[in-house]
């Protein structure tokens, strides 16, 4: 995951920190693995709008695309092995 802040806000560093560590934390809180998270902060440093000469944002959203998290995702396919303790249930037909 990656936290990002627009380059108007105090402390873009702090501030995109704070972003995807709160998102990071959520998913950790709704049962994901915290080996299979990775977060970090960049600040203002890779805006998906850009200002003019003049310090305008150049697009309709006034710098808040640039105030994000991204989380991308990299395996769809990650199925667990189910714990000792956990019934395994079958459905009719299968081995």
């Amino acid at each position: 995951m990656s936290g990002h802040a627009d380059k108007k806000e105090k402390n873009a560093k702090e501030l995109s920190a704070l972003r995807v560590k709160k998102v990071y934390d959520l998913m950790v809180l709704k049962g994901i693995e915290k080996d299979r998270l990775f977060y970090k902060s960049y600040g203002d440093k890779q805006p998906m709008e850009e200002r003019d000469i003049s310090y305008q944002v150049i697009g309709k959203l006034k710098g808040s695309k640039n105030q994000r998290v991204v989380v991308p995702v990299l395996r769809k396919d990650y199925n667990p092995v189910p714990k000792k303790d956990t019934p395994v249930i079958m459905n009719e037909g299968e081995n």
